[in-house]
């Protein structure tokens, strides 16, 4: 049983990763860790939150908040960029491997299934992102935590379901 990056993990690779070693029970200290994670997560979000109310605020006559919520997703996103440098090497690596995949069936054209996804994926984000800097610039800090909140716990729901 083997696992690859490039190739992916076999049936029976991910069937010895699911089993727990020697008991059915799963650690306390990783359940923790998990929550541990889970809060640190939810602190920072109410700190950007907060940050971005005050953003609003500070910046409130140079344009309106539809517009000023486009600006911070942009800003948010060129930001998140820079530390990928570092990982170039990973990145282009990946990006060969996915070049390489098999071509989507059905379609008139080529093109590579891991790109295909990877695109899907990317709109699916852009939509998600827009919704919740939308969102910010219409509620408040905490409103826009618990929704977030709220959201990520279904998804947690039906991820285990």
């Amino acid at each position: 049983a083997s696992c690859s990056g490039a190739a992916g993990c076999t049936d029976s690779a991910v069937a010895a990763a699911a089993k727990p070693s020697g008991s059915d029970e799963v650690e306390v200290s990783t359940w923790m860790i998990g929550i541990a994670m889970l809060a640190f997560v939810q602190l920072v979000q109410g700190f950007l939150g907060h940050y971005q109310s005050e953003c609003y605020k500070i910046y409130k006559d140079l344009a309106p908040r539809n517009e000023l919520c486009d600006e911070y997703l942009f800003t948010n996103n060129l930001l998140a960029l820079l530390p990928l440098f570092a990982l170039k090497d990973d990145i282009m690596a990946a990006a060969w491997r996915a070049l390489e995949s098999d071509p989507v069936p059905y379609l008139p054209f080529q093109v590579p299934e891991r790109v295909a996804w990877l695109l899907i994926n990317n709109v699916a984000q852009t939509c998600c992102l827009k919704g919740v800097f939308r969102t910010s610039a219409t509620v408040s800090a905490l409103s826009l935590t618990i929704i977030l909140s709220v959201r990520k716990f279904l998804s947690v729901v039906v991820s285990i379901w």
